[in-house]
């Protein structure tokens, strides 16, 4: 069973706080290429993410890992996806700006 588009994209703009644009164009451009597993998980990810049950840090991987899969150029040049350097990143910063 395929799951639209659209019905990912709703997804990801239901959840609690708006997404930057880019989140929602790389579900319409990914979603083309997954199988109904794989949207499923993601889905499910962006569900525990509205419910505060995990950071948008894992989303953001998967969907990271499937425009590197296929090789999608113009989502891998979006700095969204890397704003900075690794070296910068800090594991207790990973749930900023969610309500506990």
């Amino acid at each position: 069973m395929l799951i639209p588009s659209k019905t990912l994209t709703s997804s990801v703009l239901n959840v609690n706080q708006k997404p930057p644009y880019i989140v929602p164009t790389g579900v319409n451009r990914i979603s083309l290429y997954l199988n109904s597993n794989e949207k499923t998980l993601f889905l499910d990810n962006i569900e525990k993410y509205g419910n505060n049950k995990i950071t948008v840090t894992s989303s953001l991987i998967l969907l990271k890992s499937w425009i590197l899969k296929y090789e999608q150029k113009y989502l891998m040049e979006q700095t969204f996806f890397s704003p900075y350097p690794e070296e910068l990143m800090n594991v207790c910063d990973s749930s900023k700006g969610r309500e506990s």
